[in-house]
């Protein structure tokens, strides 16, 4: 998923932010040129613009799928969210894993 925040001044975009959460970057353009990126998303900008954590009890089911405890069809259905859901859990605790937390 892509998202995009542009600034107009005119009709014209002046600046634009590019944040790629499939890929987990972040880039800059100014008039058109890239003054910045891509480069990988800092903890703060995947809590804002990532997806919201679950509860906590969500948070505990994506971790026993991840550890094998429980299939995750089983664990989606249990506590009543998407697979999808549990997937995007686990995901963001792998990525503050890698660069660090805030």
């Amino acid at each position: 998923m892509m998202i995009r925040n542009e600034t107009f001044a005119n009709g014209i975009i002046v600046v634009a932010e590019i944040i790629d959460l499939d890929a987990k970057t972040y880039t800059r353009e100014e008039m058109g040129v890239v003054v910045e990126g891509p480069r990988p998303l800092t903890p703060a900008e995947w809590l804002t613009y990532g997806p919201q954590p679950l509860e906590p009890l969500g948070s505990l089911t994506a971790l026993l799928v991840v550890e094998g405890v429980l299939p995750i069809d089983d664990a989606a259905e249990a506590v009543h969210v998407t697979t999808q859901q549990l997937v995007d859990e686990a995901e963001a605790w792998y990525f503050v894993e890698q660069v660090g937390p805030l």
